[in-house]
């Protein structure tokens, strides 16, 4: 549209400053719009590493996403590092996402990436819910307590 209005030599609209500026560091809209961009998992690495640790059942899940590159720093001041992760998303109970937990994960031998922390939460995570499909009415979502992540390891479980 943009090359259209130049061409025809329309103004261009003016550019909305909220849409120009990523969400701010580790908030919920950050871990929001990271997960949206992400894929389904059925055919990935994510699917192969889920293999290989035993899962068996589907892995379409609308909690589940795959990313084929996830930057990773240990340290602010550490070298950027790229790896393909696994994306889980952290909810409210109405559903909205409000975190994510992200594993990283070696493409070559199908385990964890050999990071620092592989499963660190990105977002608000406290008092949320990893729900790994439909739930019964008698069996409520996995609660994280204080944080999603290596600490609270059963926060995503597969049944």
């Amino acid at each position: 549209m943009t090359e259209a209005r130049r061409f025809l030599a329309l103004p261009q609209p003016a550019a909305d400053a909220a849409h120009l500026q990523p969400p701010p560091r580790g908030s919920p809209d950050a871990a929001c719009r990271l997960f949206r961009s992400g894929q389904p998992v059925p055919g990935t690495t994510v699917e192969a590493y889920l293999r290989a640790r035993g899962i068996t059942g589907p892995l379409d899940l609308p909690a589940l996403r795959y990313r084929p590159s996830v930057f990773y720093r240990h340290t602010d001041s550490a070298t950027l590092e790229f790896w393909p992760a696994l994306l889980a998303a952290v909810t409210r109970l109405d559903g909205t996402i409000t975190g994510i937990l992200r594993t990283w994960l070696d493409p070559r031998r199908l385990t964890k990436a050999p990071v620092a922390d592989p499963r660190p939460a990105l977002g608000a995570c406290s008092g949320t819910a990893c729900a790994s499909g439909p739930q019964p009415m008698s069996s409520p979502p996995v609660k994280a307590s204080k944080r999603c992540s290596r600490s609270n390891p059963s926060c995503l479980r597969f049944r």
